[in-house]
């Protein structure tokens, strides 16, 4: 085999280990970016089983005790001072209204039928408790944007 013929090979053959590389590169990327995908979407179905309700003390004084009634779970909170939140997050096993019953520290009750959860919505509730009355503001179907938001 003369000597241009062995050149020649050897080009070829380092032309070959080169493709083979990047073949292989490309899969590993590939597989990575598959998986990666797969794992998003099961974050993001996993944060839709789960609901959060927070509570929000816009008083002059004290939430002595906050009890929320959800279907199939019963919370208590105490001691919510004035300013300050408390939250809950949930797994919704059942369609159904909730209930909140807050006891001021001067004695003073509210009770309310506040919102409605239903299972694998990601129900997003937040409860602002004011001297006279409980407010519900709810963001019922959040976006994906928001699931990932508090990790900004």
């Amino acid at each position: 085999m003369s000597q241009s013929a062995k050149s020649l090979r050897c080009k070829w053959l380092l032309v070959l280990a080169v493709l083979v590389k990047t073949y292989f590169k490309a899969l590993a990327v590939l597989v990575f970016v598959v998986l990666l995908g797969a794992g998003s979407l099961a974050w993001v179905f996993l944060d839709m089983t789960t609901g959060h309700v927070v509570v929000e003390n816009c008083t002059d004084e004290c939430l002595a005790d906050c009890t929320l009634v959800l279907p199939g779970a019963r919370t208590k909170f105490e001691n919510i001072m004035p300013g300050y939140t408390r939250d809950l997050w949930f797994t919704a096993e059942r369609d159904g209204e909730y209930h909140i019953a807050v006891t001021f520290s001067s004695g003073a009750k509210l009770v309310d039928d506040v919102g409605y959860v239903t299972p694998n919505l990601g129900n997003r509730d937040r409860l602002i408790v004011s001297n006279d009355q409980i407010k519900l503001v709810c963001d019922r179907f959040p976006s994906i944007a928001d699931v990932f938001r508090r990790f900004r």
